[in-house]
């Protein structure tokens, strides 16, 4: 798990993804016990509020480890590639996949993780 007490900044931020993220899992089982399309509008507009959250999540995490620089494992491949080749050296850089690649090292999923010093 991301030593989340280490950074103020995301650990905020963290406690509003999951909100949004509980959210969001709670409409998308709504919607599959009634089936109605008022339940189904529902999650999809959680689903656009976790997808707008992320950005500013993935920009939140960037200020906060850019200053590191941390280079990620890129699971896959096994192989270690630079922050910049991940993120890209600005956040005006990021593109969406960049910003999923970035919440994914944090929160345990996706392609890469960062350096065991990160990790609890």
């Amino acid at each position: 798990m991301f030593k989340y007490y280490e950074y103020e900044e995301i650990a905020k931020a963290k406690k509003i993804y999951d909100k949004l993220s509980d959210a969001s899992y709670k409409a998308e089982f709504k919607f599959y016990k009634t089936n109605s399309e008022e339940d189904n509008l529902a999650w999809k507009k959680r689903i656009e509020e976790s997808r707008t959250y992320n950005e500013v999540y993935s920009k939140i995490i960037f200020g906060e480890l850019a200053r590191k620089k941390p280079k990620f494992l890129n699971k896959k491949t096994k192989k270690w590639e630079k922050w910049e080749d991940v993120v890209g050296l600005k956040i005006e850089q990021m593109n969406e996949n960049a910003q999923v690649d970035l919440v994914g090292s944090i929160e345990g999923w996706g392609l890469y993780s960062l350096p065991k010093e990160f990790y609890k």
